[in-house]
């Protein structure tokens, strides 16, 4: 596309990240973010996500953490690309703490890809009592046929 001085979007860009991701291809996930800057969408919400979710997928966890830093409007999918970032990678602790701060900005319902995350955070550290916060959480409903999933899959070994 380049080669044909034709110059990708704000559309584009988050496809080629996607991309990124999935493969994982740091690299060249890095060299998209360069071209990202030098046309000027670095600011672009949707592409922001797209880093955030990149750099989770590979093992990128400053990097995800500095671009969802400077966001100046965070959305529900740069909380759920940030905490499982932190999860691909054990950080359970760390996961905790931004379901808290997702949670206390009361703007943002979470959704079920996060409360999964965080109920198998509260699983591997062995914090069963923790997971009781999610769904005491206003910001939390979910239809009970849901919430049978999610504790059967968060909690798998508290059914041996």
């Amino acid at each position: 596309m380049l080669d044909m001085a034709t110059e990708p979007d704000g559309y584009t860009y988050p496809s080629l990240l996607k991309a990124c991701a999935r493969l994982p291809a740091l690299e060249e996930g890095m060299q998209i973010h360069g071209h990202i800057f030098k046309l000027g969408i670095e600011e672009d919400v949707f592409v922001q996500n797209n880093l955030i979710n990149m750099y989770g997928k590979c093992k990128e966890i400053r990097r995800a953490g500095a671009v969802f830093e400077q966001m100046d409007q965070k959305t529900i999918f740069s909380w759920s690309a940030l905490i499982a970032a932190h999860a691909s990678i054990g950080m359970w602790y760390e996961c905790l703490g931004l379901f808290g701060a997702m949670s206390s900005e009361r703007c943002w319902r979470a959704e079920e890809s996060i409360l999964v995350t965080v109920l198998s955070a509260c699983n591997h550290l062995d914090a069963l009592d923790l997971g009781r916060l999610p769904n005491q959480s206003n910001t939390v409903e979910l239809e009970l046929s849901h919430a049978t999933g999610l504790n059967h899959y968060a909690f798998p070994r508290s059914f041996t």
